[in-house]
């Protein structure tokens, strides 16, 4: 839970107002010196048969 408040205190710092999941794991692998890449897949929404 401490990680995590110390995450968003960084990302609200560097002028983040509006926090959605995706910044954070985006803020949190850039903190880890990771990059995110997309994998360019089809993503089943789940709700078709």
């Amino acid at each position: 839970a401490a990680a995590t408040r110390e995450s968003i205190a960084r990302m609200v710092g560097r002028g983040y107002e509006d926090i959605d999941f995706a910044v954070l794991l985006r803020e949190t692998a850039a903190d880890a010196g990771l990059q995110i890449q997309p994998l360019d897949v089809d993503v089943s929404d789940g709700l078709s048969s």
